[in-house]
């Protein structure tokens, strides 16, 4: 009995070290969203917070050069080309639905309709800029798929 409390201790030990140091490995190297397939969400507009709203302003790019979104009031559409580190975003349509604050949306067209040419993608943050500037601050929204559940009676 004394020789198994000796060999478990130090084995239960052990694991105790190897799990925790997975664990702040795992943490600490946080990969980049993929830009194709993220929901990215509407942080900033040329350096400027967006304020917290219900209805949030979004983009999704897919893997057939297409982007959809919403504005938080209306959604809007077109096709994109992308490398590693450049991207070209040619806005096509959108609905035109009035709401109470058209201003964010006003902007956000204003700005997609800018000079794009490059984005970079930090962890969970997506940058759309031009030549010059950052246009957009976008940050990955995790998405729960919802599990559909038969209630056994």
């Amino acid at each position: 009995m004394k020789y198994s409390t000796k060999i478990t201790f130090p084995i239960v030990i052990l694991l105790f070290v190897i799990v925790g140091c997975k664990t702040m490995v795992s943490r600490d190297s946080v990969e980049n969203k993929p830009l194709i397939g993220t929901n990215w969400v509407l942080n900033a507009i040329e350096g400027k917070q967006i304020p917290e709203a219900e209805e949030k302003a979004t983009i999704l790019f897919n893997d057939v050069g297409q982007f959809n979104g919403s504005t938080g009031c209306n959604r809007f559409f077109g096709n994109f080309t992308f490398s590693k580190k450049s991207i070209k975003i040619d806005p096509t349509g959108a609905t035109k639905k009035m709401c109470s604050n058209m201003d964010l949306e006003k902007i956000f067209f204003q700005t997609l309709n800018k000079d794009i040419n490059r984005y970079v993608i930090n962890k969970d943050t997506l940058l759309i800029l031009s030549r010059k500037s950052e246009l957009f601050r976008f940050i990955a929204e995790d998405i729960v798929e919802e599990e559909f559940i038969e209630e056994v009676e």
